[in-house]
């Protein structure tokens, strides 16, 4: 029934589109032409977005299954495997866009960035998911593949891969929400060298000419876009992903599209066909039979804190090498004022990231793990606002708004859905008996939050909180980076420095930028996040701690 309801908000959705365009079609407060021409290139617009969507995200599976079946290998050294995934996971790849745009100067190569900084989300999340999911296969699995007497390439393909694809496939749905805003800022940023420019470009193009009635147009054609591609490819695609949870089929959901395609002979005989070429590509044997579980004699204990280290040490020498040999474009005070504008933007998205927290922690522990609202919650988050933020410019531009107050309020509606879909599945993981003996016994209060609500939800939060984080990051620099009929909004902070250095194509300032942004977050990350989650982990849990004798 969830799924059910979500589609007919899709198609609510749908309909809502189909009256704008028949509504703004026979007029309005702009121009004629202007209204047709905007109308007229709204499909191609919409198709020429779908279509670079799908093209990332597919050559981002490919990448991405790639990524983590090689990481395997490299576990012995910690900076080259799981835990330099983890490193490149961080830089935000708005910055990694303006930086190779100011590279590149074909509009082939500007197609294939944008296609490939909008897969860099997804390629080092899933990619990551993938390789921790291999690595962690039960021993008992590997010593039965042994006593078959399969070979490397058998395990691979028939055992590892389908372990890794159910956490895969959700690390993959985690990180679209940044792969859709990516893609959106891309077009608005290099919509001058593009082939087509897509719904950002037009977004943009609308911004420049004032007319709001196109943006929000703009803005609930890219909503039809998103809800369409979760419903019709990514929820079949979870669905899919279920079987291999252990479950059987049993544990997969009903999906409307899923039950399409098992009723048409055509497709369930494709399905068919490609479910025995599979088969098939499993049974060759390839390579040697492995002598005992690899895993083990390749895994390095102190893989975590060499990795760190290599990092940290890899940092330091290109400060040092910033410093002693410094670029021809960049001096000393370009250096302070990109270390001034990051303060300003990591406290701006300390203090959304701490709102948008506190606001879900609330809201979570009334609404509970309700389904029926999961659906609609995580449409939303999934949503990118980046084509709404040129409104929020011409509102302060017209009104003399402080810039900074507002366009941190402008990125805290996403943070917040973000973490309120991570505590809602953490009330969803809740043991059932402690819910129903918490109501049996009237827990209300500061009891109730003490001793159910903290230790069940201070692991999901911490997690929301850093993909919450990551996002709110990407949608600040994007924020920061707002103009309105040509007239820019002066916000100190990181995303004003890489649109100038866009504007400029000044690649030494768009990397100084990046390196930034990419600092402030290992550092945040390494320093106090990874740590921070341990000792929660550590304190806050739902099962009786039994005494070791030690004092904390």
């Amino acid at each position: 029934m969830n799924d059910r309801r979500t589609d007919r908000l899709a198609l609510a959705a749908l309909g809502a589109v189909a009256l704008a365009v028949s509504v703004y079609g026979s007029g309005g407060a702009h121009p004629a032409g202007m209204a047709r021409a905007a109308l007229s290139a709204l499909p191609e617009s919409m198709a020429v977005t779908a279509l670079r969507f799908v093209l990332a995200l597919g050559c981002g599976m490919i990448l991405t299954t790639l990524l983590g079946i090689a990481c395997v290998p490299l576990r012995r050294f910690g900076f080259l495997g799981l835990a330099g995934v983890r490193v490149m996971e961080i830089a935000p790849p708005i910055g990694v866009l303006a930086l190779l745009l100011t590279l590149v100067t074909t509009r082939t190569a500007h197609e294939t960035v944008l296609l490939l900084a909008a897969a860099a989300p997804a390629i080092w999340g899933a990619g990551r998911a993938i390789g921790e999911a291999i690595a962690t296969v039960p021993a008992d699995l590997h010593a039965a593949t042994l006593g078959m007497g399969m070979t490397g390439w058998q395990r691979l393909w028939r055992l590892e891969v389908p372990f890794s694809i159910p956490a895969g496939m959700r690390a993959l749905r985690v990180a679209l929400p940044v792969c859709w805003m990516t893609l959106l800022a891309g077009e608005m940023l290099g919509a001058e060298k593009l082939f087509a420019p897509g719904l950002g470009g037009m977004a943009i193009a609308a911004a420049q000419s004032g007319a709001v009635g196109l943006i929000l147009l703009d803005a609930l054609a890219c909503a039809v876009l998103v809800t369409a591609f979760d419903r019709m490819m990514m929820a079949p695609a979870l669905a899919w992903a279920a079987r291999f949870d252990g479950g059987g089929t049993a544990g997969m959901r009903l999906v409307w599209l899923l039950a399409i395609w098992r009723r048409w002979k055509i497709l369930n005989r494709l399905s068919t066909i490609g479910h025995a070429v599979v088969i098939q590509l499993g049974m060759i044997r390839f390579g040697r039979p492995p002598r005992g579980r690899e895993a083990d004699s390749d895994a390095c204990p102190t893989a975590g804190r060499d990795a760190e280290l290599f990092w940290w040490v890899v940092l330091a020498a290109a400060v040092a090498m910033l410093a002693v040999f410094p670029p021809s474009g960049l001096r000393l005070l370009d250096l302070g004022l990109v270390i001034e504008n990051a303060l300003f933007t990591t406290l701006r998205v300390l203090l959304t990231c701490g709102l948008a927290g506190v606001t879900a922690l609330l809201l979570a522990s009334h609404i509970g793990a309700r389904s029926r609202l999961e659906g609609p919650i995580r449409l939303l988050a999934l949503y990118p606002p980046v084509l709404l933020y040129p409104l929020m410019a011409a509102f302060v531009l017209d009104w003399g708004l402080h810039p900074g107050v507002w366009l941190t309020a402008l990125v805290f509606p996403g943070t917040f859905l973000l973490m309120l879909l991570a505590l809602m599945g953490g009330m969803r993981a809740m043991p059932p008996d402690l819910m129903r003996a918490a109501r049996s016994l009237d827990l209300r209060g500061a009891l109730l939050w003490r001793r159910l609500l903290l230790p069940g939800l201070a692991v999901p939060l911490a997690d929301g909180a850093f993909a919450a984080f990551m996002w709110c990051w990407n949608a600040t620099l994007m924020a920061d980076a707002l103009s309105w009929k040509g007239i820019p909004v002066h916000t100190p902070g990181l995303g004003s420095l890489m649109n100038r250095a866009l504007a400029t194509d000044d690649a030494q300032h768009a990397a100084l930028t990046l390196v930034a942004a990419t600092v402030v977050v290992l550092m945040l990350s390494q320093l106090a996040w990874s740590k921070l989650r341990a000792q929660l982990a550590l304190r806050f849990t739902l099962s009786p701690r039994v005494p070791s004798g030690r004092a904390y």
